[in-house]
């Protein structure tokens, strides 16, 4: 650019955005009628590749919404006028990267961008103002067709992210991503291509979900990202920036590229010179391209690093910091001598963890990225010294999982109520530089994602605490008013119905067992009445589906509506009916004939998801091979009985029937209980116990998170008359415990209290942070009335 055009450039820029001061300007709303043109001035030259493609989608989506044409213009005639800040600008959205401003002034649109990120992501803002749902592809969702899209006098907007760089990663892709794209979308003639026609898409996606971090699907399954020509362009054509898991180190996907570029074992120990020349191959050619670069080394899939004992700690302490010593020096020599201004990320996943606690040093610039136990629980967060960190802290987190103690691939199912919570934690502990979601095929996992980027984007709403204003807000926004507000409860009993047991856990198998005992379907440890119980709430969620799928706004959006509802929920339900109906059938208190169609119905339910919009997503859903969940059920009598309620009476208090410090709050929609109370450390909550002429069993169940501030997850319980006493919940990997936990989402402990007559009150103090009460059973064979 010539420095009379850019000081052109600066100057119609001034004068433009000089409209943002007026005061006094003549009240005029902008409307755009159907069948006419939306004029538009890019006012800073050369835009980046990025703001080009969000123009070409906002064109896209005028086109759809109002039959109209987006046409370039001069600044006379332009109605929308767009702008990317300079870098020296004194503009105070500067400041905020990736930040944008949408402006009405004097019948004229303003859209500004902080840099050319914030300036795409305002460009689809407008998508999002004109009805355009960000899954207007993804699920077919389509908007309605207006005569008039409006902008009203004054209008003003301004965003920022919560979160630096948010991301996706697809994963677990074998038996529906990959797929589907090979075979369906974009076929090819290799086998596990996933290309640059339907990475566009998910760029698409990401540029309306306003992530930029992608971490592209890395099972042997897929060609590996960088082995297709195409991928790296088209993933800078939309600003995003590509990164690898905790087991591809420097954006080298090891597990399909070792055995085509790697030499002998993938070994650093014994044999480091192959093993870096792998590395430096993949650091020359992506040098000039946005990347984020993952240090350490795992093995060459999910397992641990070669060459080290398993059980050595010191060693494998040893052998990584010289891993992640070499990998630095790659860095500085071939990308950038002052190796802190390359975008780096350590990933203690797993048993890489207890090695970073046993004292590895990662370097103040590169980034912590800390994860969840693959089922929405962060293992780690951030000490005070961590959060001072230069390179900052992230985290890693899963919407879905293949492994112990049982995958959850095929439905959604992890509690929005847990996420918001977690992640806000997160937030608070200074978790602000990245995330990134694992959201396996990124169908059907649509809401969460969209929940988590959203999360990480909006500061309010990720302080929000009541989850479900957002579903409201979501199921409103894909189906309307009336439609949405019906569908709050029924979305809210099928992730409910999810957090007592995910479909994949309701069969009580398990994966990654030796005991092949684990394979076979068995009971749970419910009673007949609580299985029943649980049955008759999927029969209503069913039946309101299907009622609410005949609603004339819903009947507009039908293939939207089969993906994002109707699956998702009669899927559970056939499955909760499946397994549970069997699980009485085989004590002989139900026939199989339920049992039986609940298998059918999953595969038929599958079939139409093929089928839908001539075959647009067939193979997607496609089943896990040999996944005992999926097979016939077999019809095999036991001679048991199904456990039966004790003669025992029982009441479960909810921290709704106790009190509080001001601290602490309820989570909405979290627990058994509907509102787990997060006490906060140091306050306490106390409750009123019932009299009784027995002893009281007392069960106090939590939401099974894992310690923040210490090693320990302890409440301190006092109540009247009897001795103080500490009860500790916290787990230890994947131990049997921590797999019972994940499987019914509770953490419980048990003790006695001795009779009384009168009620006395108990008061549990949170002694650590991250306390999560969600019940308290309490049990007798006689006691008196509470009240």
């Amino acid at each position: 650019m010539g420095i009379k055009s850019y000081v052109k450039n600066i100057v119609i820029m001034s004068i433009l955005l000089a409209g943002y001061c007026v005061t006094t300007v003549s009240a005029k709303d902008i409307s755009f009628l159907r069948g006419g043109n939306i004029n538009y001035m890019l006012v800073t030259d050369k835009d980046a590749a990025v703001v080009h493609s969000a123009l070409q989608m906002f064109a896209d989506d005028v086109c759809m919404v109002l039959n109209a044409k987006v046409r370039h213009t001069d600044a006379s005639t332009a109605q929308l006028l767009i702008a990317t800040l300079p870098r020296q600008s004194q503009d105070p959205l500067a400041k905020k990267p990736q930040g944008f401003r949408i402006e009405e002034r004097s019948g004229k649109l303003y859209v500004t961008g902080a840099d050319a990120q914030g300036t795409a992501y305002g460009i689809m803002e407008l998508s999002r103002l004109m009805g355009v749902s960000p899954w207007t592809w993804w699920a077919d969702s389509k908007p309605v067709q207006r005569k008039c899209w409006m902008i009203p006098d004054r209008y003003y907007d301004e965003q920022s992210p919560a979160v630096e760089y948010r991301g996706i990663f697809i994963n677990d892709e074998d038996s529906g991503f990959c797929p589907w794209s090979w075979k369906t979308y974009d076929p090819s003639t290799v086998k596990g291509r996933i290309g640059p026609k339907t990475h566009e898409r998910v760029f698409q996606l990401m540029l309306r979900l306003r992530a930029n971090v992608f971490w592209p699907a890395m099972h042997a399954c897929s060609v590996p990202f960088y082995l297709t020509v195409g991928n790296r362009e088209m993933a800078d054509r939309y600003g995003i920036i590509i990164g690898t898991s905790h087991c591809e180190p420097m954006l080298r996907n090891t597990n399909g590229e070792w055995s085509k570029s790697g030499k002998g074992e993938y070994n650093f120990i014994t044999n480091r010179d192959s093993v870096l020349r792998f590395w430096e191959e993949r650091v020359l050619e992506t040098a000039y391209s946005g990347s984020f670069y993952t240090l350490g080394m795992r093995g060459i899939h999910d397992t641990g690093m070669l060459g080290v004992e398993e059980n050595n700690i010191s060693e494998q302490r040893n052998a990584l910091q010289q891993v992640i010593c070499a990998q630095r020096t790659l860095l500085q020599r071939h990308i950038k001598a002052d190796v802190s201004h390359v975008l780096q990320v350590f990933i203690p996943y797993k048993e890489v963890l207890p090695i970073y606690k046993a004292g590895l040093e990662v370097p103040d610039d590169v980034t912590l990225m800390w994860c969840d136990d693959n089922y929405g629980y962060i293992r780690h967060l951030p000490t005070a010294c961590e959060q001072r960190r230069s390179g900052g802290n992230g985290v890693y987190y899963h919407f879905s999982y293949w492994g112990r103690p049982q995958s959850h691939t095929w439905l959604p199912s992890t509690s929005p109520a847990l996420v918001q919570v977690e992640l806000e934690r997160a937030y608070r502990h200074g978790v602000r530089k990245i995330w990134v979601f694992n959201v396996g095929d990124i169908k059907p996992n649509e809401f969460l994602t969209e929940y988590g980027l959203e999360l990480a984007w909006n500061y309010k709403v990720l302080t929000d605490r009541n989850s479900n204003q957002f579903m409201q807000r979501w199921l409103c926004r894909e189906f309307g008013e009336e439609a949405g507000e019906q569908l709050l409860p029924v979305m809210q009993v099928y992730y409910d119905l999810s957090y007592h047991r995910r479909a994949e856990m309701l069969g009580n198998t398990r994966v990654e067992e030796k005991n092949p005992a684990y394979k076979q379907v068995s009971d749970l440890p419910w009673t007949d009445g609580e299985i029943c119980a649980f049955l008759e709430r999927c029969r209503w969620m069913e039946h309101e589906v299907l009622r609410i799928k005949n609603t004339a706004t819903v009947r507009r959006n039908a293939a939207a509506y089969f993906e994002l509802v109707e699956y998702p929920c009669l899927s559970y339900a056939a499955m909760a009916r499946k397994m549970l109906t069997a699980q009485l059938a085989r004590h002989g208190k139900a026939s199989w004939q339920e049992a039986v169609r609940g298998h059918r119905d999953i595969f038929r339910l599958t079939e139409e998801y093929h089928g839908i919009l001539d075959g647009k997503w067939n193979y997607m859903m496609g089943f896990w091979k040999g996944h005992s969940m999926f097979k016939t059920v077999d019809t095999t009598h036991v001679f048991t009985t199904v456990p039966n309620a004790s003669g025992s009476k029982s009441m479960v208090l909810t921290p709704k029937d106790g009190t509080f410090g001001s601290a602490s709050y309820l989570v909405e929609g979290l627990g058994y209980s509907k509102h787990a109370l997060a006490l906060a450390k140091g306050d306490d909550f106390t409750i009123v116990l019932p009299a009784s002429v027995d002893s009281l069993h007392l069960t106090l169940a939590f939401v099974p998170g894992h310690p923040v501030d210490s090693d320990k997850l302890e409440v301190r319980i006092n109540v009247e008359g009897v001795s103080c006493r500490f009860l500790q919940y916290q787990t230890q990997g994947r131990s049997e415990e921590w797999k019972r936990n994940i499987e019914c989402n509770q953490a419980y402990s048990t003790f006695v209290l001795p009779p009384s007559p009168k009620k006395r009150r108990m008061t549990i103090t949170a002694i650590t942070e991250a306390v999560l009460l969600d019940e308290i059973e309490v049990t007798a064979c006689r006691y008196l009335s509470i009240n």
